[in-house]
């Protein structure tokens, strides 16, 4: 009879145990969250996407842009509900490559010379692989900001973000008729259906132009903002007519010449008087009742500047694309601008229709708000953006090899070995090296001699002061020219090791040539080792029309150095 408690036991226990293990069979089990390329050399395989739960929306939750505005971790729940119109771009360019998945050799970046990043995202973590050509003074900001914005979204998220691997290109047109590749781009026309659209740079800042942070622009033109009929009930724009498109520019200029309404001005960026006369910020532009839009070389950017103003917007039809256009609408009762002629013949019309109708601009202009400045173009919004974007991308692309074999050194054996490592360098390190390889220790950061530069950053760095006007004609064969940035706008002229030319490029423009030629003359101390060695420097000058100069200047320096034997001797003459 004592055995049949025992017996009950056992059976107790062995019942529990069975209960456990089903349990644990049927529990959804993985090791990572993320999907795991296979241990192989291939570097595109098929995966099916993880599927990630998504938090459930009470319903008393809804946007609110005084609360929500800056909040760049919305959740992709939430973020459907705040901007379900704001993907339309990113829909557009999964569809048309459903049926032809995107492979690895579409983002190599030999198809572009320069202001072009590839980079992946393993992890939750981006990956800067390969900058090509974006360390000059017009890339460099626009690189930065783009991978900061990114970097942004996806830090501020708790949520998984797929793993992609992707360029991004930061021209104000990234297609140059290339069909091998695809990339993130700014801007595109209907036609360029293989590009992705991304938020432009200046949604991040635009420092150049007076513009420190987009959010801070938002929140300065909304503190600041007053009623519709206390604006100055005027048109207002400005900018250059020298631009691809000149037609609409000049039609505007045309259409509003001598008009009571009109503060619409053209700028001469080479004429620093007449900049400084005409030139207004951007928040000085919401002070107007009404703002003119029009494209310039390509896409302009300060639509979405104007579009925080509450302002009545008037456009021409925009032939370029951006992430948020396909949200303007020129009718209905939704209208928040006013689409005009590409000619702008119907210009004079229009305003005096809206300047005896006020009420009726002021409505337009406060869809304007609601859709724009309170939604659609707020940071939370454009965080929103580049994560759907990510995801999007994941849906039609190859999985990225996040591991690569290399040859590195063998310090024990002092010859080389192959080791696996992570492919690419983490953006908190690329932002403060600027580069995806490095010596360690790294050098102190300061403009380097032109010996010291790749052929890639000489030729940038030609391109970037050809730009301000300055022309290296010839540069000695046993040394380059160093060119680097010094004391904000100067930039310094490096002449060999010893001498230093320096000029403000702040005036230095394109028109009235001055040649400056320097003899340079290097010993060895011995007869047979002398040797002389010339180059010239051409700087190319420009002055507003309205000013002439006479400048007779004759000068005559020379300088020797001595140094120890067996060490070159410098002889510099300015005649």
């Amino acid at each position: 009879m004592a055995a049949l408690p025992l017996r009950k036991t056992l059976l107790s226990v062995t019942g529990f145990a069975v209960l456990c293990l089903l349990l644990v069979a049927i529990a959804p089990t993985r090791l990572s969250v993320f999907p795991q390329a296979p241990q192989t050399e291939t570097v595109a395989w098929p995966v099916a996407q993880v599927q990630h739960e998504q938090p459930v929306l009470s319903d008393s939750w809804s946007f609110n842009h005084t609360r929500d505005a800056r909040n760049y971790g919305l959740s992709a729940s939430q973020c459907d509900a705040a901007f379900p119109q704001l993907y339309a771009e990113i829909d557009r360019a999964v569809a048309h490559r459903r049926q032809s998945p995107i492979t690895v050799s579409e983002v190599e970046t030999d198809w572009r010379g320069d202001g072009i990043v590839r980079a992946l995202i393993h992890s939750n973590q981006l990956y800067v692989v390969e900058n090509r050509g974006v360390s000059d003074a017009n890339h460099r900001p626009r690189s930065l900001a783009v991978l900061h914005s990114l970097h942004r979204a996806i830090t501020a998220t708790d949520e998984i973000i797929p793993d992609i691997e992707f360029t991004l290109t930061d021209h104000d047109s990234a297609d140059i008729g290339d069909v091998e590749h695809t990339t993130w781009a700014f801007a595109r026309l209907p036609e360029q259906e293989k590009l992705w659209l991304m938020p432009d740079f200046n949604f991040w800042a635009w420092p150049g132009v007076g513009i420190r942070s987009f959010a801070e622009l938002r929140d300065k033109i909304e503190e600041e903002e007053v009623e519709f009929v206390d604006r100055e009930m005027k048109l207002v724009w400005r900018g250059s007519v020298d631009v691809a498109a000149h037609d609409v520019r000049a039609a505007l200029l045309r259409q509003s010449m001598g008009k009571e309404w009109s503060d619409v001005q053209s700028l001469d960026w080479s004429n620093r008087t007449d900049v400084d006369a005409k030139l207004l910020s951007m928040d000085e532009h919401c002070g107007y009742a009404f703002v003119a839009q029009t494209e310039g070389n390509t896409y302009s950017g300060r639509l979405k500047y104007l579009l925080l103003c509450s302002s009545l917007l008037l456009t021409h039809p925009l032939r370029f694309i951006e992430h948020f256009t396909h949200l303007l609408s020129p009718t209905g009762p939704q209208q928040n601008h006013v689409q005009l002629r590409r000619d702008f013949a119907d210009l004079p019309s229009t305003m005096n229709h809206y300047l005896a109708h006020p009420d009726r601009a002021a409505l337009i202009a406060d869809n304007a708000r609601r859709t724009f400045r309170e939604r659609y173009l707020t940071p939370a919004a454009e965080a929103c953006y580049w994560r759907r974007l990510v995801r999007g991308w994941a849906e039609v692309s190859f999985t990225p090899r996040v591991r690569e074999q290399a040859e590195v050194a063998d310090r024990r054996t002092g010859g080389t070995k192959t080791v696996s490592r992570r492919r690419g360098v983490p953006f908190e390190s690329y932002a403060i090296m600027e580069a995806v390889e490095w010596e360690r220790p790294a050098a102190d950061r300061r403009p380097l001699r032109g010996d010291e530069m790749s052929e890639q950053s000489i030729g940038a760095m030609d391109d970037a002061v050809r730009g301000k006007g300055i022309r290296l004609l010839e540069r000695w064969g046993w040394e380059r020219w160093g060119i680097g940035e010094k004391g904000g706008r100067k930039r310094t002229i490096g002449m060999g090791t010893e001498g230093k030319a320096k000029g403000d490029d702040r005036e230095v423009y394109g028109c009235a040539r001055v040649d400056i030629c320097f003899s340079v003359r290097r010993n060895r101390g011995h007869a047979a080792l002398e040797e002389t060695i010339q180059s010239s420097l051409s700087l190319s000058l420009s002055l507003p029309p309205s000013l002439s100069l006479s400048l007779s200047l004759s000068l005559s320096l020379s300088l020797s150095l001595s140094l120890p034997d067996g060490a070159p001797e410098w002889q510099l003459t300015l005649p």
